[in-house]
């Protein structure tokens, strides 16, 4: 999972967004409340059920919704959130 999320990462950076990955063995909820003290608006979630299923979840932090998005159309997905 860490591998496909720097892929990720480096394909949204590519794109012109902004990119941090937290690393090591936080949990989720760690995760999630380090992502909400950042002022990130998007978190992706990416996992070994994710990658196996070739989508992530896409949880927009103002308003808690979490959709799942193909990992190819998370760029577009994102585009169109703006």
């Amino acid at each position: 999972a860490k591998h496909q999320s720097l892929l990720i990462a480096s394909q949204l950076r590519g794109a012109g967004k902004i990119v941090e990955i937290a690393y090591g063995e936080r949990a989720l909820k760690g995760a999630m409340k380090a992502a909400d003290k950042s002022g990130a608006t998007y978190v992706i979630v990416v996992g070994d059920a994710e990658i196996a299923s070739g989508s992530v979840d896409l949880k927009e932090m103002q308003s808690g919704l979490v959709t799942s998005v193909t990992i190819e159309s998370l760029v577009q997905a994102l585009e169109k959130k703006k």
